[in-house]
Formats: C-alpha cells, sequence, structure tokens
C-alpha cells in the first residue's frame, strides 16, 4: 500500500494543504480522511485575503476529487468533523450515494451536524469504539432589521431543512420520520452502541474481544 498527499495523487491542485487519500492498487480501493469542517468554499482570512489551507471538507474540492477516484472498485470515507454547512454535507451526501463503487463510511471521532449527514451516505456505515454522532436541527444567523414576514420566512426555511434531514435520516435507518424529527428538535448525541441500537451505524469496530 502506497500513501500519497492529496497533492501528489492529482497534481493539479497544488496550493491548497490537503487531507490524505490512500490507494491501494492490490483490490483497487482508495481511503479518503474527511477531517475538519463542512464549508462550500474554502474560507479566506479576513484580513489577508488569503486562502485558509486548514483541514476543511471542502464541496468543490471533494466532488474534484471524487470524480477522480471514479474507477475505484471500493472507497472508504473515514470522517472526523463538527459538521458546518447543511447544504454542502447534503450535496456530498447526495455524491456518495450515487458512486458505482462500494463505499463505506467510518466515523473515527465525531460526526456532528453536516458530517452526520455525510455519514449516512455508506453502503456500510461504521464507528469505532468511542465515537460520537450528534443530529440536530438547521440554525440560520440573521444580521439586520426584520419584519414579521421575514421571521417567519426564515422560520419555514428552517422547518425545511430540518424536514429535508429527517428523511434521509429515516431513509438510512429505517426508523419513522416522526421519530427522526424528534432526535433532530431535541439534538440527540450517539454514542457508539447508541448509533448500532438506532440503526445509523451498522457495526462497531476496534471492539475487545468478548
Amino acid at each position: 500500500m502506497k500513501i500519497f498527499k492529496r497533492d501528489e495523487l492529482f497534481s493539479d491542485v497544488k496550493e491548497r494543504q490537503p487531507y490524505t487519500i490512500v490507494k491501494n492498487e492490490f483490490d483497487n480501493s482508495a481511503e479518503v480522511n474527511l477531517y475538519g469542517e463542512v464549508v462550500s468554499n474554502r474560507p479566506k482570512d479576513f484580513w489577508t485575503d488569503e486562502v485558509d489551507d486548514s483541514m476543511y471538507i471542502v464541496l468543490k474540492e471533494f466532488l474534484d476529487d471524487i470524480n477522480k477516484l471514479a474507477t475505484y472498485d471500493k472507497i472508504t470515507f473515514r470522517i472526523n468533523s463538527v459538521g458546518g454547512d447543511a447544504d454542502a454535507g447534503k450535496a456530498i451526501y447526495s455524491r456518495i450515494r450515487e458512486m458505482d463503487a462500494e463505499t463505506t463510511t467510518i466515523v473515527d471521532g465525531l460526526a456532528a451536524s453536516a458530517a452526520s449527514i455525510i455519514f449516512m451516505a455508506g453502503d456500510k456505515r461504521q464507528v469505532n469504539v468511542g465515537s460520537q454522532i450528534m443530529i440536530h436541527g438547521a440554525s440560520a444567523l440573521l444580521i439586520g432589521y426584520y419584519n414579521a414576514a421575514d421571521i417567519k420566512g426564515a422560520l419555514d426555511m428552517l422547518k425545511s431543512y430540518d424536514n429535508s434531514l429527517a428523511e434521509i435520516y429515516a431513509d438510512r435507518t429505517g426508523g419513522s420520520k416522526e421519530s427522526m424529527a424528534r432526535m433532530i428538535q431535541n439534538t440527540t448525541w450517539l454514542s457508539a452502541s447508541d448509533a448500532v441500537d438506532k440503526g445509523f451505524a451498522d457495526e462497531i469496530i476496534n471492539a475487545a474481544e468478548p
């Protein structure tokens, strides 16, 4: 097995600090480490306008990369993320779901918020001992002056987001949409065993033998 930095594997991308992609030629598989906040675009420094090269799960970078992984038979996505942009998370979820490869998602530490949506995309979903999943309702930052219609529009938008998230969780866990909506509304933290019990994950890995 050979380990590549993202810039080494994809030579057309030079300016960003990569997450790592591990390529295994023997079984035509790849492993992608998705660590950091989920964002639509890579952030820039407020003062210098320089691109932030810290670890992020960036929608555009992710889409560029999985297009170049299209020939692989198996792809594993390892996740450790506090979440972030709901739209970016749902788009990444959809693209993983439609891949021809056999996909596995693994929670290494935390899959919270939008990252929990990405985790749900795997054909096989695994959690490490001690890892956690967190799901909650969408939120929005409002700055300025708003009338009643504006506030109602914002509430309707947030309810629509929560409804779309509940649909994804229900589809992948086999639970009811209503039960998923309650978990979202209450902000629910799941341990590894909770995740398996409630259908969010298929199995716990790295557990001690009985």
